[in-house]
């Protein structure tokens, strides 16, 4: 790695796939941004809404980098623990978990 690359080796919580599929099976493109550290995980987008997402396994908690840059970032970061929670936040403009 070079000096000073923002990516690294990501690990993924087990959450994350079937969160992002609730996104594209509804028609939203995912950016997938979790190989920049203490960035969320994706990014999704309908060409309508905008949606910046943090995958959390059941008890997962932010890292000190994740915590940091959420403080700073201008826009609502939505913290996800499971798929239930990604249909929630868009079939019933319902969200009922973490937000930064």
């Amino acid at each position: 790695m070079s000096a000073g690359a923002n990516f690294y080796k990501c690990k993924k919580d087990t959450t994350h796939k079937s969160i992002a599929k609730v996104f594209t099976d509804r028609g939203y493109t995912i950016m997938d941004c979790s190989p920049l550290k203490g960035a969320c995980d994706f990014v999704a987008t309908n060409g309508e809404k905008v949606y910046f997402v943090e995958c959390k396994s059941k008890g997962g908690k932010l890292s000190d980098a994740e915590a940091k840059f959420y403080q700073y970032f201008k826009a609502p970061i939505y913290i996800l623990y499971s798929a239930q929670d990604a249909e929630n936040l868009l079939d019933l403009n319902f969200y009922n978990c973490n937000i930064f």
